[in-house]
C-alpha cells in the first residue's frame, strides 16, 4: 500500500502507511518481514526529501544485518538521491558479487550510469535486466529513452511576435541532431525571420544557415560549437556575415550546473536594427546550484560587447525553492541589472543603469500525454532615475505526444519587462513547436 501510494506521487501518505507496517512486523516478531517493513520506510523516507533520518535509520539497518543486499541497495539508492553516484556504484556492484542475476543491482547500475551520463553503459546493463526479467517495465522503459536521445531527430518553432512599439515578426527554425555515438552529435540548423515596423513600412529580414557539433568529454560534460552563415536584407543595407558560438556545459556535481558559452549573433529584433547590422559578441556565465531540501541558486552573467563600440552588463540571478514535486512548483525572487557604455535610445534600448525586481511561481507538470508549465512574475523596474514602474511577464507552454516519435507544442508568452526588447516596451509572442524523430533507434549501435 505504501509503494502504490508512492506510484500514485501520495508520499506523505505512502510514509504513514510504512509506520503502521513497521509497528505490524514488531508485533509479529518476524525479522524477514521487520527488514522489508524498515527497508520500505527508508524508501519513504528518502521520497519525502528526509536524507538525514534515511541515512540514520540505514547505519542502524547495517548494525543489526551485516553484509546484507538489502541494505548495499538503500545505501545505493540513498546515494542516487544525495548525489554520491560513485557511492551507489559500488554497493550494487557489491549485491551483484553475491547474485549476478540481482534485479536490483543490475537496475540499479544502470540508472546510475544514466545519471552519471554514460549511457552506454547504461544501456547494456538495461539489456543484461531484461535479459534476467524479459519485458520488466522499468527497465524497457530506461532502455526505449536512451534510444530516444540518441536517435536522430529534428525540432522546428515557428513564432509570431508584436510589441508595443508596432514591430512585428515571423520566424521560422529548423534543426536537425543526428547523434553518431554517444559521445558526438552533429547538427544542421536554420533560421528565417522577417521583421516590419506597421507606422513606418519599413520591412528586413535575415537568414541564418549553421552546422554544428556537440562532444562529451566526460560523464555529463559537453562541448559544442556552430558555425554560421548569415544573409540580412534591409531598406539601405543588404550583406552577408558569420556567426557561431563554442560551449562548455557541465553538471559539476549531481545537482550543480555550470555553463561558459561564446555567442556572435546579429542584432534582429527590429527592421531599423538589421539595417544597422550591428553584431553582438556575448560572454557568458551560467550557474545553477540546487539542494536536496528544496532551496536552488541560479545565476548568470553576460558582457558583451558590440560592433557599433558599445558594450553591455547583464546580470540575472534568481533564489528559488521547490514547494512540491509532483507538479513541480517553484517559487522565487528574481533580481536584474542592465547597463550599456553608451546610450543610443533612438536606435535600441540601451540605459546606463537599469534594475529589476520580482517575485515568481513556476508550475509544471504532465497529463497522460501532455506536458504543461505555466511561469508567471511581477514586480517593479528602474530605469536610470526615472520613476519606478511595475513590471509582469507570463509563459505559458503545452506539449503533446501524439506518438512515440512525434511531439508538437505550442506556447505563448506576454513581458513589459523592459531589458527584453531593444526598444524597451512590452511584448507578446505565441509559437508552434513540433519534434519529430526520424528514426526508431540509434544510428550506431551501443558497444
Amino acid at each position: 500500500m505504501s509503494l502504490i501510494a508512492h506510484k500514485k506521487r501520495k508520499n506523505k501518505n505512502a510514509l504513514s502507511l510504512v509506520k503502521e507496517a513497521k509497528e505490524m512486523a514488531v508485533q509479529r516478531n518476524d525479522t524477514s518481514l521487520t527488514l522489508k517493513a524498515n527497508e520500505r520506510y527508508v524508501q519513504a523516507l528518502l521520497w519525502n526529501g528526509k536524507l538525514s533520518e534515511a541515512k540514520t535509520q540505514i547505519g542502524e539497518l547495517e548494525k543489526v544485518h551485516p553484509n546484507n543486499s538489502t541494505i548495499n541497495s538503500l545505501w545505493a539508492t540513498y546515494g542516487m538521491y544525495s548525489g554520491k553516484l560513485n557511492k551507489s556504484l559500488e554497493h550494487y556492484k557489491q549485491i551483484l558479487q553475491r547474485d549476478s542475476t540481482s534485479f536490483d543491482g543490475n537496475l540499479g547500475i544502470a540508472n546510475t550510469y544514466r545519471e552519471k551520463g554514460e549511457l552506454t553503459k547504461a544501456y547494456n546493463y538495461a539489456k543484461k535486466t531484461l535479459k534476467y526479467y524479459p519485458n520488466q517495465k522499468d527497465a524497457m522503459g530506461l532502455v526505449k529513452t536512451i534510444e530516444t536521445g540518441l536517435s536522430p531527430s529534428i525540432n522546428t518553432t515557428a513564432t509570431y511576435t508584436i510589441d508595443n512599439g508596432d514591430n512585428e515578426a515571423y520566424s521560422f527554425a529548423a534543426q536537425t541532431e543526428i547523434p553518431w555515438s554517444e559521445r558526438f552529435v552533429t547538427t544542421f540548423g536554420y533560421n528565417y525571420r522577417t521583421t516590419q515596423n506597421l507606422k513606418s513600412k519599413e520591412m528586413a529580414y535575415n537568414t541564418n544557415a549553421s552546422l554544428g557539433l556537440k562532444y562529451r568529454l566526460l560523464n555529463n560534460t559537453w562541448v559544442e560549437g556552430q558555425l554560421g552563415f548569415i544573409k540580412a536584407n534591409a531598406t539601405s543595407n543588404d550583406y552577408q556575415d558569420i556567426n557561431g558560438s563554442i560551449s562548455l556545459k557541465s553538471r559539476l556535481f549531481s545537482l550543480q550546473y555550470l555553463e561558459l558559452e561564446y555567442r556572435r549573433e546579429l542584432q534582429n529584433f527590429n527592421a531599423s536594427l538589421i539595417d544597422k547590422k550591428i553584431f553582438m559578441n556575448n560572454f557568458k556565465f551560467n550557474y545553477n546550484m540546487g539542494t536536496n531540501f528544496g532551496l536552488g541558486w541560479y545565476t548568470s552573467y553576460i558582457f558583451t560587447t558590440q560592433t557599433d563600440s558599445n558594450t553591455r552588463n547583464l546580470l540575472f540571478t534568481s533564489l528559488y525553492y521547490t514547494i512540491t514535486k509532483h507538479p513541480n512548483i517553484k517559487a522565487g525572487v528574481n533580481y536584474q541589472f542592465l547597463n550599456f557604455k553608451n546610450q543610443i535610445p533612438e536606435l535600441y534600448f540601451s540605459p546606463s543603469k537599469y534594475q529589476s525586481l520580482e517575485v515568481f511561481i513556476d508550475v509544471s507538470g504532465k497529463l497522460k500525454s501532455l506536458n504543461y508549465s505555466v511561469n508567471v512574475a511581477g514586480g517593479y523596474q528602474y530605469v536610470e532615475d526615472n520613476s519606478t514602474t511595475s513590471l509582469f511577464r507570463m509563459e505559458g507552454k503545452l506539449d503533446y505526444t501524439a506518438t512515440n516519435r512525434l511531439k508538437l507544442g505550442v506556447y505563448a508568452k506576454y513581458s513589459n519587462n523592459a531589458s527584453e526588447t531593444a526598444s524597451g516596451f512590452q511584448f507578446t509572442e505565441v509559437g508552434f513547436k513540433l519534434r519529430w524523430q526520424l528514426t526508431k533507434k540509434p544510428l550506431f549501435k551501443f558497444n
